[in-house]
């Protein structure tokens, strides 16, 4: 049997062919008059769940009415849209349907008489029941920036971010609707970093009409910071001595600047540079394609430092799924070629990260412009090694283990970037290009229970 439902232009013509159905049946049994309609209940309808009482649901489910008098029924409305359904699924006391995907819902309907209601029409009745209907459970997926400053503009992304009402940083600091903007495709919403909002590790939570939801435990994270003033960061104490060194290793001869404090970018709102960073090329210049440059780092003492600073957040026994790593970047020119690599071991593709967010699907091209630093999130599981050997790399110990006397290399590679789906993206030479980087960090990557 076939479910039927509108879908966009092809609605009005099911409607019309719906309706009629109605009217030949109510007309079959105009003779016995028709019964008055009665709603009992509504439940979802799937197979594991066919009696339970629901007040809501959200779009693109399955429900029934429970009742009578439904073989009478001449047409369903849903928010006081029409909504097609097949006579196969309709006796005198039940109606399946299902509430379309593409429903509008909540403030997409402005009549609020109309809004979150069921209409029933049949010749002799016409009865309107309250039930909620509800969009996807939004879900936040990165933060541009896990280390803000107070007043810093970040943006959140992710789906579904429709009709929120609340935002809440770290530390129960609350933000109201109107301190916040949602984007048209509800993908990104804009904040300013209140008061009070940079002290507290945590995650960014959102509430609204179809959930809630939380970021990744990450924000304010500064314990798990690995590599924060290069050359002069002391060497690393504890675990195995063979890791007992200093995590930054060397530099790009040449093309690599010194340790930088100067405020970047001068104006914006956007995000400033962290305390320390450092810069390739030197100056500001063209970099012509297959320019390379960036420093080697000691993996085994970058584990080390973070088991040794964090205060048990970050332990051996943690989950490799719940740990990411972190690093803050700024470019000032747009950025539509080349990619910042990442390797734990120098050389493995297995333990590598590319990063090259302005190539988007099918081969184009989307340019990034930077009004601020923002922060690069790398899962560990991101690393197609974890999962290479015979037995998967399941927690932090079992990769400090794999990379002892192991070093890895941050870079910028004005390179052809190859997406995970094949596609080749072939570089070109940058005008005027510098990319700043630091506060390197592994951060926890788990989301807290919204309980």
């Amino acid at each position: 049997m076939k479910k039927l439902q509108h879908t966009g232009a092809g609605f009005l013509v099911l409607a019309a062919i719906f309706s009629t159905f109605f009217l030949l049946s109510c007309r079959k049994e105009k003779s016995g008059g028709a019964k008055a309609i009665t709603v009992n209940r509504v439940s979802l309808h799937n197979p594991t769940t066919t009696d339970s009482t629901i007040t809501k649901v959200r779009v693109g489910a399955n429900i029934r009415l429970d009742g009578s008098g439904f073989t009478s029924l001449q047409q369903i409305y849903i928010n006081g849209i029409k909504v097609g359904v097949s006579p196969t699924y309709v006796t005198e006391t039940n109606v399946i349907l299902t509430v379309p995907s593409d429903l509008p819902f909540g403030n997409d309907i402005s009549d609020v008489n109309l809004r979150n209601t069921i209409r029933l029409v049949s010749r002799t009745d016409d009865i309107t029941i309250p039930f909620i209907v509800q969009g996807a459970v939004p879900v936040i997926s990165a933060v541009s920036h896990s280390l803000p400053k107070e007043g810093d503009v970040i943006q959140i992304f992710g789906t579904g971010f429709r009709e929120i009402t609340k935002l809440t940083f770290p530390g129960n600091i609350q933000v109201s609707p109107d301190l916040f903007q949602i984007n048209t495709e509800r993908t990104a919403i804009t904040v300013t970093v209140p008061a009070g909002a940079t002290t507290t590790v945590g995650a960014i939570r959102i509430d609204g009409d179809n959930g809630s939801a939380n970021s990744p435990g990450y924000m304010n994270f500064a314990d798990g910071v690995f590599v924060k003033l290069f050359s002069n960061d002391p060497n690393v104490a504890g675990g195995v001595a063979e890791c007992n060194q200093r995590t930054y290793n060397f530099g790009s001869t040449n093309l690599i600047s010194g340790n930088q404090t100067t405020l970047l970018p001068s104006t914006g709102a956007g995000p400033k540079n962290p305390q320390t960073y450092r810069q390739v090329p030197i100056t500001k210049t063209t970099v012509a394609v297959d320019f390379s440059a960036g420093f080697d780092f000691r993996t085994c003492a970058a584990i080390t430092a973070v088991l040794g600073s964090t205060n048990g957040v970050v332990k051996e026994s943690t989950a490799i799924a719940n740990l990411a790593i972190q690093f803050d970047y700024y470019i000032p020119v747009t950025w539509s070629s080349g990619l910042i690599r990442l390797e734990l071991i120098s050389g493995n593709t297995q333990w590598r990260y590319n990063y090259a967010p302005w190539a988007a699907a099918g081969g184009t091209r989307t340019p990034i412009d930077m009004n601020g630093w923002q922060t690069v999130t790398v899962p560990l599981s991101a690393f197609s090694g974890i999962n290479a050997g015979s037995k998967s790399i399941g927690t932090l110990k079992e990769l400090l283990d794999v990379m002892v006397g192991k070093g890895g290399v941050f870079r910028f590679i004005n390179g052809t970037f190859t997406s995970s789906g094949g596609v080749a993206y072939p570089a070109n030479p940058i005008a005027n290009f510098q990319i700043s980087f630091g506060n390197f960090r592994m951060v926890p990557y788990g989301k807290p229970s919204l309980n």
